[in-house]
């Protein structure tokens, strides 16, 4: 009896498993970091509103 020749998944595949892990990562990247980015990215928009309507 012979052993079956293992074949690698179509490109098509691993593109779309890919892609869903990736969303999953920085899904829960997100998710889990959004305690702190957000109030970082607010303080960057009000700093930017301030320095450009200050004096120059």
């Amino acid at each position: 009896m012979t052993q079956p020749t293992p074949t690698a998944a179509p490109p098509a595949l691993l593109n779309i498993t890919l892609g869903v892990m990736l969303a999953l990562m920085l899904g829960w990247f997100f998710h889990i970091a959004s305690g702190v980015l957000v109030p970082m990215v607010l303080g960057l928009m009000i700093s930017y509103v301030v320095m450009s309507a200050g004096p120059r």
